[in-house]
């Protein structure tokens, strides 16, 4: 599993793809820089700031970029207003995390889909993450973009089956994963394909070692989002735990084609100890 690389962070980090995941049009495709300076510019749009801004700092630590979470800038767009956000030097002497200072900055604050916004994070290569829809464009007709769980971009997420959601994952983030659950089966009654929701219940389950439920929920994690790295990731930590080995290579073989980054951290978790040494397990691994 995952602790910045367990399985339990993938419950908090994948909060960001509640919205969606996939592109929301041409322009508005997700992307994070592989290298470039640690000071970056980061474009949200779409969707709630703080939220977006968890995606992108979930993919930085999964693939273990540089990125100066103190000298970067966000760009948003508020009623059609451009916004840049910076926390600035003076900052540290509060002697608060670079993320915490972020959530103040950011949380209740939505961030709009702009295209002039959008335009200068092309032309500037600026990282961006998009979620939402993206408002109407002059063209002719096009095909539904798949986003998580099969529903499409334009999929409309009843906002209290968000609300139930995000509270269970601030439970688990608390660890509790008890109460997490508990809001977790209310969005299933309200909306049982809401995005990651299948998922996140498993790994809650795996965390309480109720590996049978934790099983019933991650195979459909697999049946409705098939194509999310970290549904086959989440998968592979409950396989290896069960010690299907064989099984649990091939989820992660899975997870690495999806995309998933195969670190050093990875490796190390402590559910693959017992796959460490396997010849197929070893070779994800190229630079381990």
């Amino acid at each position: 599993m995952r602790s910045h690389l367990r399985c339990q962070s993938v419950l908090v980090t994948m909060l960001a793809f509640v919205v969606f995941a996939a592109p929301i049009r041409a322009g508005c495709t997700r992307r994070i820089a592989a290298s470039g300076p640690s000071a970056r510019v980061i474009v949200l749009a779409g969707g709630d700031a703080w939220m977006l801004f968890q995606q992108y700092l979930s993919e930085v630590k999964q693939k273990d970029l540089d990125v100066s979470l103190w000298q970067s800038t966000v760009m948003i767009s508020v009623g059609g207003r451009q916004e840049s956000v910076k926390l600035g030097w003076a900052k540290m002497l509060t002697g608060e995390s670079s993320e915490r200072l972020w959530e103040r900055a950011l949380s209740g604050r939505k961030a709009d889909v702009n295209a002039d916004l959008l335009a200068q994070a092309d032309g500037s290569a600026w990282d961006l993450i998009c979620a939402g829809q993206a408002p109407a464009v002059k063209k002719g007709p096009t095909p539904p973009v798949t986003g998580p769980a099969g529903v499409t971009a334009a999929r409309l997420l009843s906002t209290e089956a968000l609300t139930y959601f995000k509270s269970g994952l601030q439970y688990a983030a608390r660890g509790d994963y008890d109460n997490a659950i508990k809001e977790w089966r209310v969005v299933e009654r309200i909306d049982p394909k809401f995005p990651d929701l299948q998922m996140n219940l498993g790994v809650a389950l795996m965390q309480r070692k109720d590996y049978v439920h934790a099983a019933e929920y991650m195979t459909r994690a697999v049946q409705q989002d098939g194509g999310n790295p970290n549904v086959h990731y989440n998968m592979a930590c409950l396989q290896a735990r069960l010690g299907q080995a064989d099984d649990a290579v091939a989820s992660l073989t899975t997870a690495k084609a999806r995309g998933f980054t195969m670190t050093a951290k990875v490796r190390r978790d402590p559910d693959f100890t017992s796959l460490r040494g396997r010849t197929d397990f070893e070779a994800l691994f190229p630079n381990k």
